[in-house]
């Protein structure tokens, strides 16, 4: 059989921002804030032989600085856990025309990490309970799929 690996880590150099939308107002720098991470890692391991083949995904964000400590840096908010997210597929092709695919997403039931968590505020103290970003952590949990393709 064969394996390989791909992987990337992309790194934004700067995100730069004005708090307010007027001519010259001081721009904030974002970057590694937020959900704008100092790097993001994707790596995929797939093996395959003959008709049969298996990948592994795994997404990974590091810990982030809270996006209220940009312009706030003696603000209290918690930052953000770093994250790793695995996925798990396999297929099978019967023919040239047929093939059994299926997986399951977020293998090891992977919690969100919550964000906003600020419990050290004077007068409104939260945990940030139910807070995260569902466009870039996974909130549905361990999920199975299976289908079939057919090219015709």
């Amino acid at each position: 059989g064969t394996f390989g690996v791909r992987s990337s880590a992309n790194r934004p150099n700067t995100w730069k921002q004005p708090l307010l939308s007027e001519p010259g107002a001081p721009l904030f720098e974002y970057a590694g804030h937020g959900q704008d991470f100092d790097v993001r890692l994707f790596t995929s391991l797939v093996y395959q032989r003959d008709r049969f083949d298996v990948g592994l995904n795994w997404r990974y964000y590091p810990e982030a600085l809270a996006a209220a400590r940009v312009q706030t840096p003696e603000s209290t908010v918690l930052p953000t856990e770093e994250y790793n997210l695995f996925n798990l597929n396999a297929s099978y092709r019967f023919n040239e025309r047929l093939r059994l695919r299926g997986g399951i997403d977020n293998l090891l039931d992977e919690d969100p990490p919550l964000t906003g968590a600020n419990p050290f505020h004077p007068t409104q103290p939260t945990n940030g309970t139910g807070n995260t970003d569902r466009g870039t952590y996974d909130v549905l949990g361990r999920r199975y799929y299976v289908g079939i393709a057919m090219d015709f």
